[in-house]
């Protein structure tokens, strides 16, 4: 990837940030939060997501969030996640046009997270990608645990294989290598990337890294330079998996930002407007939540104007 090219930021902290805080935050706050994001220049965001409330009741007004958003900025590229059918289901009544579905890479995750197969799973996405009953414009599939699992350890890449493999047979073409727990490494994401992007071409790939060993950063480097063009992140870096107790969630959409703004590559985001979103982000969103670095310091002391476009 050349320094001049563009990368597309998908923010996530509305759905895999919010989901695990236990205090539930105020409706409006959301809203609030995601009109931030978009006014920084984020034109990729996942707004929540349709689950079970019982499992997870942070997520249980998606519907009012997207109905919120939807209709005042629906030039913008908004998703939400849904684990199955049922969540498809109500989806499609929202009128969202995108939606993330999630399927573990590894069998003991995967019964763990949506408490379902792996073949479960892949038929109801089966299901939503064939059926007319599910118009949606654009379908992801999220395979987490692709570089480790908290039941089986490292992933072993013939596995995340099968699985692409399974997705681009029912049709899928966007698919995102998540590192559920943190525990990629950069040796390994380029390996997995190289090969899969040699193997399965026309899927266009996304990553998403947590943050839990502080390498969330060096592996989203190691995947733009092994040829991603699109990342996810989550301002603050809230977020992370119930699986990993301690971990420090996922990689922070600012401190991001701020290291390709020095590196020249263009991510349409302003970094004054993310960092002040950020801080606002902290003010609202209870617990520890602020993994981010940028949103600790001064900026006129410790990031004079300008000291991030002359940094080279």
């Amino acid at each position: 990837m050349t320094l001049s090219e563009k990368l597309t930021i998908t923010e996530v902290a509305p759905r895999d940030g919010f989901q695990n805080t236990s205090t539930f935050i105020p409706t409006n706050d959301k809203i609030r939060i995601i009109e931030r994001l978009l006014q920084a220049g984020i034109d990729s965001i996942q707004i929540g997501s349709f689950v079970n409330p019982k499992a997870i009741p942070q997520m249980r007004d998606t519907a009012d969030v997207v109905a919120s958003i939807l209709p005042r900025f629906r030039a913008k590229n908004l998703s939400v996640l849904v684990p199955n059918e049922r969540g498809a289901r109500f989806a499609v009544e929202s009128g969202i046009p995108e939606i993330t579905f999630v399927i573990s890479v590894t069998e003991s995750h995967n019964r763990a997270n949506v408490r379902r197969s792996v073949d479960d799973a892949f038929a109801e996405l089966a299901t939503i990608v064939s059926s007319d009953s599910y118009p949606f414009d654009h379908i992801k599939l999220d395979l987490a645990t692709v570089f480790g699992c908290p039941f089986d350890g490292i992933t072993p890449f013939e596995l995340v294989r099968a699985r692409v493999a399974r997705a681009h047979e029912i049709g899928i073409r966007d698919i995102c290598l998540c590192d559920t727990i943190g525990t990629a490494t950069p040796r390994q994401t380029r390996a997995y990337i190289s090969a899969l992007r040699s193997e399965f071409p026309d899927i266009a790939y996304r990553v998403h890294f947590h943050d839990t060993r502080g390498v969330g950063i060096a592996n989203t480097l190691a995947a733009i330079n092994s040829g991603i063009t699109r990342v996810e992140t989550s301002v603050c870096g809230i977020g992370g998996c119930p699986f990993a107790p301690g971990a420090a969630g996922n990689t922070s959409t600012e401190d991001l930002v701020f290291l390709l703004s020095a590196m020249e590559i263009d991510t349409g985001i302003s970094l004054e407007e993310i960092i002040a979103a950020a801080k606002f982000v902290a003010t609202v969103v209870p617990g520890p939540n602020t993994s981010g670095h940028l949103i600790h310091v001064d900026d006129d002391k410790m990031f004079p104007r300008g000291l991030y476009k002359i940094v080279k």
